[in-house]
């Protein structure tokens, strides 16, 4: 199996250099592309915007870690226990839809609890973005959470954002 690559040069952003973009594909389709920066100033300003993101990315996992390693503390027993009185997969699936925790078919939701613990899947819903929508559906206020959520939000969005951007620069 081998690799077919092409290389594209186009100006770079301030002008003064040229970027080569690489692009390879394999027989399977699979693709792959690299870049690399001959301007000295561009190659500067990506190499500081990449450490930049890389220390905003380590923040995000640091600040992620601890507000799932709080919420499981204070909440997930409580989380499970909201639902020991359920009757049935369906009930579940359509409580968490209504609450917009999950966003599933009764078939898929079939599919996705069919060989785990309905007490682990719910485990796996405390995500940051499910965190806000399940203490208000068990009818709590947490206002240390409130504080410490916001940070990691605003993070997870600029980096959702940016890998958007870089897909649909990409593809």
């Amino acid at each position: 199996m081998s690799w077919d690559s092409w290389k594209q040069e186009v100006r770079c952003p301030c002008g003064k250099g040229v970027v080569i973009i690489t692009t390879e594909m394999d027989d399977w389709n699979r693709t792959r592309v690299s870049e690399e920066i001959l301007c000295e100033e561009c190659l500067r300003k990506s190499e500081l915007i990449r450490t930049q993101r890389l220390e905003r990315n380590s923040r995000y996992s640091l600040l992620l870690n601890q507000l799932i390693t709080y919420f499981k503390g204070k909440y997930c027993h409580i989380w499970i226990q909201h639902f020991e009185s359920i009757k049935s997969k369906k009930e579940l699936c359509n409580i968490l839809n209504l609450h917009k925790i999950e966003n599933c078919t009764i078939e898929s939701f079939y599919y996705k609890t069919r060989t785990i613990e309905l007490s682990k899947y719910l485990e796996g819903l405390i995500r940051i973005e499910n965190l806000k929508k399940i203490l208000e559906l068990l009818g709590t206020d947490d206002s240390f959470l409130d504080k410490i959520i916001e940070e990691p939000l605003l993070l997870k969005k600029e980096i959702d954002a940016e890998n958007l951007a870089e897909y649909m620069r990409r593809y």
